[in-house]
């Protein structure tokens, strides 16, 4: 899907200019006149943040950088003598692993240095990274060095603001940006990876840079954030100096914790992602850890981690296949997993590959492997090994084409392998009660139970014995789903969404929740989920449809297929009430075709009135009245839309994202926030825009473009607005033809413009 957004964001591009008629930049390039405009900041309705390196904005593509272009970094620690100190300490401690307590945070100046020169400073935080003793070395000169945290405090690289240098040995070197970039390319998710150089307080080495697996991954990939699941690792490591690690007690973790304490529903889906990865993890943790479990039978998402394991296992990447050193995304959405790749350890181009990989014993390989193979096979077969080349050597690795070509058929070798072996599908039993085996010398430690409300959270001893209800604040809530929570020094662990589940050895699926609130039906192809209650009306040979809400939680999910020529009406329900709803939209569409679609919602008490997530194509007609919280929502799609009318939302009417946008005629009234939201990394083009009652007429953000022929503002503090207001983005622009506005202000952060060609 991500492959095919990508290639319709190029059609669409092209078609945006010849269909709409909007000039964009050419006539911005002679003098324009602000005379009677005022260019003013409103620091209480604009969050607004500085201008990123601002001495040399001018210079780079659009505003921004590419880690493409970054030649090498140079990291100053504040205050040395501290940060030598620990890590000396760090390196001569005499355990098998570098205990958490050497891990703390130093302030330090980052100076990056891109093409042509250019350099800037940010700042930042590093600590040491890294659970084994591999992540630190002495250099030939003997200077210790570690491999390296980065926290960036408030800049970015190319919309990254955490990542990892290391130590190349810890990452097996040439195959780490190998491996990444292969799976980047197959469609994969996987971390920005390549080879930099690092002057560290003075004292230069190579690394591996990598993204940190994180928020601004997933949107990169054109993905709504959902939790992030890892192994934990609190109680596999040794805070003393033993040689041994302790796998009894190993249980998910969210490394995405804001996101999980936003709502009650987000909430609820950590808690389901990490009940899942619980039973899985406890019933088995080697390197058969049960994905058709984890998954839940959807044929889709089984279907990406078979290909993904026998890929993995190809690469010689035994190492990711543990799922105590795996990395998933759960999606929001859809309530599945998928797997992300990181800490792989391959080791397809090292000399004796071959010979570790042919002598394995048939136990390391897994029965996903075998039946991901045959489409692994196709997937590589059509692998373009010119562009994989040109994306290797941006990334630091030079590779003749002769060798790419001779790898690739040494992959294809080992798949074929791979499917010949005589694997066969184990039987998995659900424990009981698991942590209750370990309840001697583990007193000091409780396990949590917690489906989505925060008022009844029962703790427990590992027996069972002892429950009792406990109330966590949402930080405590926060800490806990990154198994960071103790109190009074009990340790406390999140086990599952159900006590009796876990007592009697129940699986948790997640289709569950869906069957328990949700109805299903089709129209065309696509799959609709509607709330249990809502009314529905259904004229199939009219093609119209209309869903009457009950109560205000109630939602709709259109998802996936091909929708064309429906009408499609939402009627909520006017006694509004705060609540939470499952979906951000009373009306969502996600992974779907729209053509030709007309959409009237009336009274949404939801987060949005409807929401577009990564979807394509157009809509006829989008009538909205009255919103509690925002209209209209568009995230990771491409799509033109003829009329939009939009009267009384208590914040934004009309907010875009990560996507490509065209919208004819745009009516908007009595807008609590701004009319037109642009954001992160969007492109707008709007022809005739009509704007009435809004704080701000159109607000262009975060690496966004608005290209705007027409629009009249009346009754707006702020005609229009281009800044930046998130770390991960920089500047943004608006182009306007033909303004009219009755207040004559705007405001652009330097680094950010507004060009009005003519003022009606």
């Amino acid at each position: 899907m991500i492959k095919a957004l990508q290639g319709l964001k190029a059609f669409f591009k092209i078609n945006i200019i010849k269909n709409c008629y909007i000039i964009l930049f050419l006539f911005f390039l002679s003098n324009y006149s602000f005379a009677k405009i005022e260019n003013k900041y409103f620091p209480e309705i604009i969050d607004n943040k500085s201008d990123f390196c601002k001495k040399h904005n001018k210079n780079f593509t659009n505003h921004k950088i590419l880690l493409e272009h970054l030649n090498f970094i140079r990291i100053e620690v504040n205050d040395q003598n501290k940060w030598y100190k620990n890590l000396f300490r760090a390196i001569t401690w005499h355990g098998i692993n570098t205990p958490e307590r050497f891990k703390n945070n130093y302030k330090s100046k980052i100076i990056i240095n891109f093409k042509e020169d250019m350099e800037c400073k940010f700042n930042a935080r590093i600590r040491i990274h890294g659970d084994g003793k591999d992540h630190q070395k002495f250099s030939i000169n003997g200077d210790p060095y570690t491999s390296l945290h980065v926290r960036l405090t408030d800049e970015n690289i190319d919309s990254i603001t955490r990542f990892i240098l290391f130590i190349p040995e810890t990452r097996n070197g040439d195959n780490e940006i190998f491996t990444s970039e292969l799976f980047n390319q197959l469609g994969f998710l996987a971390p920005r990876t390549k080879y930099v150089k690092a002057i560290v307080n003075g004292k230069e080495n190579k690394y591996i840079f990598q993204e940190k697996v994180s928020k601004e991954m997933l949107e990169f990939n054109n993905l709504t954030e959902g939790p992030i699941i890892e192994a934990s690792h609190r109680f596999l490591w040794p805070n003393d100096k033993t040689n041994y690690i302790d796998t009894t007690l190993i249980q998910g973790r969210i490394s995405n914790q804001n996101w999980a304490i936003k709502n009650l529903f987000n909430i609820k889906k950590t808690t389901m992602a990490l009940t899942k990865f619980n039973e899985t993890i406890l019933e088995e943790s080697s390197t058969h850890f049960n994905i058709n479990n984890l998954v839940d039978q959807d044929e889709k998402s089984k279907k990406e981690f078979n290909e993904y394991q026998a890929l993995l296992i190809s690469l010689g990447g035994f190492h990711g296949i543990w799922p105590t050193n795996a990395k998933y995304y759960f999606d929001p959405i859809d309530l599945t997993f998928r797997p992300i790749y990181y800490d792989g350890n391959t080791e397809i181009l090292n000399k004796d590959s071959d010979k570790n990989f042919y002598s394995r014993d048939i136990e390391y390989f897994t029965i996903y492997s075998k039946e991901g193979s045959k489409s692994s096979i196709r997937k590589v077969e059509n692998l373009n090994i010119a562009d994989f080349q040109k994306k290797l050597k941006e990334n630091g690795l030079n590779i003749s084409l002769e060798l790419l070509s001779n790898v690739k058929e040494k992959i294809i070798e080992r798949l074929k392998e791979i499917n010949k072996m005589p694997i066969s599908q184990r039987q998995f039993v659900a424990k009981k009660s698991y942590y209750s085996t370990y309840k001697n010398g583990n007193e000091n430690k409780k396990i949590v139970f917690l489906d989505d409300d925060p008022s009844n959270i029962k703790i427990c001893n590992f027996d069972l014995i002892e429950c009792k209800n406990e109330r966590l604040s949402l930080d405590e809530i926060s800490k806990l789903f990154s198994d960071e929570l103790s109190k009074e020094d009990v340790h406390y662990i999140f086990v599952s969404n159900d006590l009796e589940n876990y007592r009697n050895g129940f699986i948790f699926n997640s289709r569950d929740i869906l069957n328990k609130f949700f109805e299903k039906i089709f129209i065309d192809d696509t799959e609709i989920l509607y709330s249990s209650g809502i009314k529905i009306n259904l004229d199939e040979n009219l093609k119209k449809i209309h869903f009457i809400q009950t109560n205000n939680e109630q939602v709709v999910l259109f998802k996936g297929g091909n929708i064309k020529n429906w009408t499609i009406k939402f009627e909520g329900k006017e006694n509004f009430y705060e609540t939470d709803n499952f979906y951000s939209g009373c009306i969502n569409f996600s992974n779907i075709k729209i053509t030709n679609i007309n959409l009237i919602i009336d009274n949404a008490s939801c987060n949005d009135a409807v929401n577009f997530i990564n979807s394509y194509g157009d809509i006829k007609k989008l009538n909205i009245n009255f919103s509690k919280v925002d209209a209209i929502d568009l995230d990771f799609s491409i799509l033109e839309i003829k009329d939009i009318n939009v009267s009384d939302a208590l914040n934004d009417c009309l907010d875009m994202s990560y996507g490509n946008y065209v919208v004819n005629i745009l009516k908007l009234a009595n807008c609590g926030d701004k009319a037109i939201s642009v954001g992160e990394n969007s492109l707008f083009v709007g022809k005739d825009i009509s704007i009435e009652n809004a704080l701000v007429g159109v607000a262009t953000k975060d690496s966004s473009i608005s290209n705007i022929d027409t629009i009249y503002i009346d009754n707006s503090k702020l005609c229009a607005a281009a800044y930046r207001k998130k770390q991960e983005f920089y500047g943004a622009s608006i182009n306007i033809n033909n303004l009219n506005c009755d207040t004559k202000t705007i405001y652009f952060q330097d680094g950010s413009d507004i060009n009005i060609a003519n003022e009606l």
